[in-house]
């Protein structure tokens, strides 16, 4: 039999529950927070634990479920944006049919059983090489077949071509294959390559936006052993986004890399007579403007590398992969990696924003680092990992 002391604890829990229910049962901001929902789900435990009845705790549970999909709704579209920017190569905010069709030629078997469910992505043939034609009357494979379908399912104003609002209709009714297709596109690398192609794609614009100045990016990093990725958009350059003391410094972050570049290149008449460094540097822009305005805005006239305009995917992956590294608060930044892909500095305009006769010891010390990311060689007799079945 329960003591009245027992009896007073029980009703001061259940007391206190009550009043974390109350303070939390209120109309949640736009947007909510996560600290929003930590303290429902918190209060909600609590309840749980006084053994409160369901007249308590169903108003904060609602709340929850619909912050709940509220959130899922925000970042199904937040993930569509993302696709369809990396699909739509001319930048004019549709995507065609020919540009819908690359996908084929990205996307694993696996990634198809997850968009159209399992074992209906076949039969499998050996995969065709870009732009191949098939022969007059040969029937298409059958995961084009569907590829074609799903495209004329989400086309809903039957134009031949994809907006974010016909598709964003199609996700929120809850269009199964459409939405585990975005998902795929979004976390799915650009190709199958590895090193500077995997990074950014099979060319790049030689210190100029103009295609007439393409050159193969094997060619362009060829024996190149450190490579300096500026992430960058319109703000960086815009007077609207930054007060005139902000874009002076980022003018001079793009300026001091450019002199460093010249230095460790030994290139230009000030370091013509200077002993050649062993370790090869070379700069690469990665604008992330999802217009072709803002990007021939941002990139401008650089003596550097820059990612074309036409291949979204590449420098939308590439930027995710990197940018967030450098932990910058404003555009742009620097991200020094191997020609592999391993970083060698995450924080590479703060690491020369030193007196230029220090730029040589910075270097070094990126040197010294390009060493420790380096693999060793493994030898014969070494036992070899693994291999997953």
């Amino acid at each position: 039999m329960s003591t009245q002391a027992e009896k007073d604890k029980a009703y001061e829990v259940q007391d206190a529950a009550k009043k974390a229910l109350a303070a939390v049962a209120k109309p949640l901001p736009a947007p909510a927070t996560k600290r929003d929902i930590v303290a429902i789900k918190a209060a909600l435990a609590q309840a749980h634990d006084a053994g409160l009845g369901p007249e308590f705790v169903e108003k904060p549970q609602k709340l929850l479920a619909n912050w709940i999909d509220e959130h899922a709704r925000h970042e199904a579209l937040h993930l569509l944006f993302q696709a369809l920017h990396r699909l739509d190569r001319t930048g004019d905010g549709k995507v065609t049919k020919e540009e819908w069709n690359r996908l084929q030629d990205i996307f694993t078997a696996r990634q198809w059983d997850k968009v159209f469910g399992e074992g209906k992505w076949g039969p499998k043939e050996p995969p065709k090489p870009p732009g191949y034609i098939y022969p007059w009357g040969h029937k298409p494979e059958p995961e084009l077949q569907e590829l074609d379908n799903l495209f004329e399912e989400l086309d809903g104003f039957h134009d031949g071509k994809l907006e974010f609002d016909e598709v964003a209709e199609h996700l929120l009714q809850g269009h199964v294959a459409g939405t585990e297709l975005v998902k795929q596109i979004v976390y799915t690398a650009p190709n199958g390559e590895e090193g500077i192609i995997g990074m950014f794609g099979p060319r790049l614009l030689n210190a100029s936006t103009s295609v007439d100045f393409e050159i193969s990016t094997e060619e362009a990093l060829k024996g190149i052993d450190l490579i300096g990725i500026i992430f960058m958009t319109s703000t960086t350059v815009d007077k609207n986004w930054y007060p005139s003391t902000m874009l002076k410094e980022n003018r001079e972050h793009l300026d001091r890399l450019r002199k460093f570049r010249l230095l460790v290149q030994r290139a230009g008449e000030e370091y013509e007579t200077w002993e050649k460094l062993d370790v090869t540097f070379e700069v690469v822009v990665c604008c992330f403007d999802t217009t072709e305005e803002a990007y021939l805005k941002t990139v401008g006239d650089p003596p550097w590398y820059v990612m074309p305009w036409d291949l979204p995917w590449e420098r939308d992956y590439l930027w995710r992969r990197y940018n967030h590294l450098a932990k910058a608060k404003a555009d742009p930044s620097l991200v020094v990696v191997r020609p592999s892909g391993e970083v060698v500095a995450k924080r590479g305009f703060e690491d020369i924003w030193c007196q230029p006769k220090y730029w040589e010891h910075v270097y070094g010390e990126w040197c010294e680092k390009l060493k420790l990311t380096e693999e060793p060689p493994s030898s014969p007799d070494s036992p070899t990992s693994p291999t997953s079945p």
